[in-house]
C-alpha cells in the first residue's frame, strides 16, 4: 500500500511539474522555456521523525509564549534542540516562523547527560496557528499542504548536506489539544497533548533544469 501511494503521489507531481511546463492553454503545445529555479521531485521513501518533550506554552504573567522540543531524524540519531520565542498580548500562542535549531538537548536540560552526542544536521522548525493559516497560499498547496484554520501546524525540515533537497514533515496539532489553563490574571493559552511523537517525513530533491 505504502508503495502505491509514492508511486501515485510521484505521478501527481510529476504530471504537475509538467504541466507547469506548457504552453497556457495550448493544449500538448512545445515546453516553455524551464524556470531558472530547480523543480522539486519527491523520492521514494518515507521515514519518521521522532519528537521528544515537547512544550508550546504562553508564560504566565508575561508577553510571551514560546515552543520547545528535541527531535532525532532517525532512530538512533543524537537530537537536535529546537526553542523559539514569540510576543503575545492576549497570554495566547502565536505563530514561530523559520527558526534554526541547535545541536544537542537544551544545556538546561536535566537529562541531558554530560558529553553526549550532539546532532550535527541542519534542521529548522516553524509553527504556525490555524488563525494565521491561508488555505489558498502557497503553503497549502502539495502532499504536506497545510490547510486546516484550526489548531496549529508544526514544521520540521532537514536541509541535505549536499544542497539538492530536504526532508520536510508537517504534524497537524488539533485544537482539542490546545486549551486554556489557569484561572484570572494567570489564564494563558497551552498545549496539553502528549510530549513525545513522530513526524511522518518525505525527502524532497531538486531536478536541475
Amino acid at each position: 500500500m505504502l508503495g502505491s501511494t509514492l508511486l501515485t503521489l510521484a505521478s501527481l507531481i510529476t504530471s504537475a511539474a509538467s504541466g507547469a511546463l506548457r504552453r497556457p492553454g495550448h493544449k500538448g503545445g512545445p515546453p516553455l522555456v524551464p524556470p531558472p529555479g530547480p523543480v522539486p521531485e519527491l523520492m521514494e521513501g518515507l521515514f519518521q521523525f521522532m519528537v521528544k518533550d515537547f512544550e508550546a506554552k504562553a508564560i504566565m504573567l508575561s508577553d510571551r509564549n514560546y515552543v520547545k522540543f528535541n527531535v532525532s531524524l532517525y532512530p538512533g540519531s543524537p537530537p537536535a534542540h529546537c526553542f523559539a520565542l514569540g510576543t503575545t498580548l492576549t497570554h495566547s500562542l502565536t505563530s514561530i516562523p523559520q527558526t534554526w535549531c541547535h545541536p544537542g538537548k537544551d544545556a538546561s536540560d536535566e537529562s541531558q547527560e554530560a558529553g553526549a552526542e550532539t546532532s550535527t544536521q541542519h534542521v529548522w522548525f516553524a509553527w504556525t496557528m490555524g488563525d494565521d493559516v491561508d488555505p489558498t497560499g502557497p503553503d497549502a498547496a502539495g502532499v504536506m499542504g497545510e490547510r486546516r484554520k484550526t489548531g496549529a501546524y508544526l514544521k520540521v525540515v532537514r536541509q541535505l548536506e549536499d544542497g539538492k533537497g530536504h526532508d520536510e514533515a508537517i504534524q497537524h496539532i488539533p485544537a482539542t489539544m490546545i486549551q486554556v489553563v489557569g484561572k484570572g490574571i494567570l489564564e494563558r493559552e497551552e498545549f496539553v497533548g502528549p510530549g513525545n511523537w513522530s513526524m511522518t517525513a518525505a525527502r524532497f530533491t531538486f531536478l536541475e533544469p
